[in-house]
């Protein structure tokens, strides 16, 4: 390695399978497949959009309503943004709707 420079390292994952982030909470991965979530488990979003403060994107914590399929095959998660808990783990409220993310994209 030439002096001056840091070694560079990755995360790698198995297919399918999300990334934990601290241990605790999954973080969302659009390329993991659908029983990698479950209803009930807490999920953090690195980008997710505040449409209360005209769409900024922001780091936050979700909790999985229901994992299901669109048009009988393409996989999503309904993620609520307002249970209790979560709302303690995130820094704004990002309101009352729940939101469909997509699942397994290529």
């Amino acid at each position: 390695m030439a002096k001056g420079t840091a070694a560079k390292t990755t995360r790698t994952k198995k297919a399918g399978a999300p990334v934990t982030g601290d241990g605790q909470y999954t973080i969302y991965d659009p390329s993991a497949a659908r029983d990698a979530y479950q209803k009930g488990a807490v999920v953090f979003f690195t980008k997710v959009r505040n449409w209360l403060d005209k769409g900024a994107l922001v780091e936050a914590y979700g909790r999985v309503v229901s994992v299901d399929l669109f048009d009988g095959e393409v996989p999503y998660i309904e993620v609520s943004f307002d249970d209790s808990q979560v709302k303690k783990l995130n820094a704004v409220d990002l309101g009352k709707d729940v939101r469909k993310f997509l699942l397994e994209v290529k």
